[in-house]
Order: C-alpha cells, then sequence, then structure tokens
C-alpha cells in the first residue's frame, strides 16, 4: 500500500546519496498501477531505511496473523468509474515464515510472470538482517544489510548495488540507546560523506540534530524546540526549528503535533499531527504566506487499522486528488484495497490468505 514519510524534511537521513537510494529503492507514493502500488517499497526521509520499513516488524505481525503463510493479492482496474470493470489477476504473493515475518515479495505481471522479487533474512530476535532485490532473471539487483549491537541499535547498514560502488553507514550510541552520531561511507567506504550529530534533553527528547559535510563544515542545523504556533522562529536556509507539542481536537481527543520549519522550496512549515497511539494523522505543508500546497490525512478504525489515506489536490487544501480505501475481514486482516482519483475508483486489490495448517 502506498505510504507517506511522516519524519522530518531531511534530516538524519542520507544527503546526495538521498538521490541514489531514491534510483534504486522504489518510491511508491500514489502511483496507480496495479503492479507499481504493491511493491510497498518506499523510501522514508528520517532515520528510517526503505527495507526496515518493509519488513514484518511488531506492528507489521498484528496486521498479519502468525498462522498466515502467504498472501495472494488480486488487481482489476476499472475504466468506466465502477470498481473491478476489468478482469482480475494474480498481481503479488507474500510469503512469511512461523514467526509471521515477511521473506518472499514477488510483484507479477498479467501473464503470471515475476518481474521483480524481494528477499528478507532475520536473526532469533526478529531483527531484519538482509534485503535482497532480484532481477527478473534471478541476479541480485541490489541488497542492503544491517548489524546490530547488543541492545538491538543498528550499528552498521551496507549498501551493494550492481551499477554502484557499495556504501554504507556507521552508528554510534550513548549507553542509553540513544543515537549519538552517523556517518556514511561511499565508492567502496574509501569517501567519507555526511555525518549527523545529536544530543537530547534530560528527558531524552531530542535537542538538537546537525548534519557536516566530509570535511567537518556545518551544512544544517536542527533545533528542537518550539516557538509560538504557526511563528516562523526565524528560520534559514541551513537551520530549521523542530516543535512536539500536544493540542485538543475538534472532538476534545488530545493529539501530538510535530511542527518543523524550514525554507525548502515553496514549503517553509510543516505540521504532522498523530493521535496519542502515535497514528499519523494529517500532514500539511505551508509555504511563507500561511497557505496550504501540499496535504495528506489519514484515518483508522477501532482496532488501530487504517481505513483511509487521502492526498489533497496540491494548493487546495481541502480538495480530494487520490484517495484509498481499506477494507478488513473479521480477523482485522486486509480483503479489499480501492485506489481512487477524484472520486472514481481506477484500481481494486483483492487479498487471499493461505493459512497454516
Amino acid at each position: 500500500m502506498p505510504s507517506l514519510s511522516a519524519g522530518a524534511f531531511g534530516e538524519g537521513g542520507m544527503p546526495k546519496f538521498q538521490n541514489l537510494m531514491k534510483k534504486h529503492l522504489l518510491a511508491i507514493v500514489f502511483i496507480f498501477s496495479c503492479i507499481a502500488v504493491q511493491a510497498q517499497v518506499y523510501y522514508s526521509d528520517g532515520n528510517e531505511d526503505p527495507s526496515q520499513n518493509v519488513r514484518s516488524d511488531s506492528a507489521r505481525k498484528r496486521i498479519v496473523s502468525k498462522h498466515i503463510v502467504a498472501i495472494n493479492v488480486y488487481c482489476s482496474k476499472s475504466d468506466t468509474g465502477q470498481e473491478g470493470t476489468k478482469k482480475s489477476y494474480l498481481s503479488s504473493v507474500t510469503k512469511y515464515d512461523d514467526n509471521g515475518n515477511m521473506v518472499d515479495y514477488q510483484i507479477l505481471n498479467k501473464h503470471g510472470n515475476t518481474i521483480q522479487e524481494y528477499l528478507y533474512r532475520y536473526d532469533n530476535d526478529g531483527r531484519n538482517l538482509e534485503f535482497t532485490v532480484l532481477k527478473r532473471s534471478g541476479k541480485i539487483k541490489r541488497q542492503i544489510t544491517y548489524d546490530y549491537d547488543k541492545s538491538g541499535n543498528n550499528i552498521m547498514t551496507h549498501w551493494f548495488f550492481d551499477d554502484y560502488p557499495p556504501a554504507r553507514r556507521v552508528r554510534i550510541y550513548d549507553d542509553k540507546n540513544h543515537l549519538l552520531e552517523q556517518t556514511y561511507f561511499y565508492y567502496h567506504y574509501k569517501k567519507q560523506g555526511s555525518k549527523y550529530k545529536y544530543s537530547y534533553y534530560d528527558d531524552g527528547s531530542r535537542k538538537q540534530s546537525v548534519e557536516y559535510n566530509r570535511k567537518g563544515k556545518v551544512l544544517h542545523t536542527w533545533n528542537y524546540d518550539c516557538s509560538p504556533v504557526g511563528q516562523m522562529a526565524g528560520a534559514k536556509k541551513d537551520t530549521s526549528k523542530v516543535c512536539i507539542r500536544y493540542e485538543t481536537d475538534k472532538n476534545g481527543n488530545r493529539i501530538k503535533v510535530t511542527e518543523e520549519f524550514e525554507k525548502r522550496g515553496d514549503v517553509v512549515r510543516r505540521v504532522n499531527k498523530y493521535d496519542l497511539h502515535d497514528r499519523l494523522l494529517d500532514v500539511s505543508d505551508y509555504n511563507k504566506k500561511g497557505k496550504v500546497v501540499y496535504r495528506y490525512s489519514y484515518d483508522y478504525n477501532a482496532n488501530g487499522r487504517m481505513t483511509e489515506a487521502i492526498y489533497y489536490k496540491p494548493g487546495s487544501g481541502e480538495k480530494v486528488k487520490f484517495r484509498y480505501t481499506y477494507v478488513y475481514d473479521s480477523n482485522s486482516d486486509l480483503s479489499k484495497y480501492v485506489a481512487y482519483k477524484y472520486a472514481r475508483p481506477q484500481y481494486v486489490y483483492k487479498y487471499e490468505y493461505q493459512i497454516s495448517k
């Protein structure tokens, strides 16, 4: 299913190398296609890794019953505004191990041929050790490996590509498992890239993040502090202001709000809203005039499952452009997923589960 990153615009991510990662890792954000929309691989511009987002972690295990060994997804295109006006076909197959971890994900074309395959390997604690993308020929196209310390923190990540020299990221933590520093190395690890350093308040919350180039020059600073709502807080090109606060919505529910000030194109402020279960509710990007440039919203059912995702027409703030609805069965497993464009269904996906005996 398509996803949107709710992290800071670029803090802690992969500068320069970020474009390379986007090139090599499918960015599936509101793309309409029986093949592409099912890939579920996207780049997150915070501290996450694309394969970590896709792997079957604790949240994923709550979504997929551990008794499910495979999921077949059938896709049909809608041309007339009605659901499923064209014949459906098997568009993807996902396989799981006995612990509910995703181990194999295959994308198929309408002829039933596998056009790309993703493999996942885990340790005994369920941590992702390896993520591999195979070509149609079965050869490795790209691979990511992960190393962890005794506390389970990811201390090293390696990227291997068939058309680019390998790279890696090294992370350092304190005795409280706070990330203190991460550094990127490229071109067979011989060339150092950007480095990030982090500091924290006494309560453990992030205080500041600083990005340096390979020569030690400060490229960007993120200060985690709060100013009056909507105030630019002196945002500069190389400095961002990040605020985390709590508010009450129109229904009286307490919500968490993260607000970031950074000059990036037309956008100078991003506001993310979460419920108290840390589920993303709304993402709004504002320009310097205070007008919403981009907006996305999400809704959930009583079981915490996403039931709707909306992407609004840029600059409108309210007019829906793309909408995605999710229907679940009695076991709370996804049974149907529909992609709409301007209120007209475009693609319908139906899920078939194979249960272990």
